[in-house]
């Protein structure tokens, strides 16, 4: 059975586009973390904001996402 991590979650919810761009900004040296914390344009540490995101549930995480203005279902 596969694990799924909380950051596999949010890719799935943003989208392939986002899944590449972060990928991209691992490719250029970040860590998953502060890729990400980039990507969303996250404030503060990157561990402690992505930490936060992991405690959200899933409608509470496509919210935020929206706001963010990330995800393909976000119409």
């Amino acid at each position: 059975m596969q694990e799924f991590t909380h950051s596999d979650i949010i890719c799935e919810i943003s989208g392939e586009s986002a899944r590449k761009k972060i990928i991209k900004l691992k490719k250029s040296g970040l860590k998953t973390e502060p890729a990400f914390a980039k990507y969303f344009n996250l404030k503060g540490d990157p561990f402690d904001e992505l930490l936060k995101l992991s405690r959200l549930n899933k409608e509470k995480l496509i919210l935020f996402l929206k706001e963010k203005n990330c995800g393909e279902n976000n119409a």
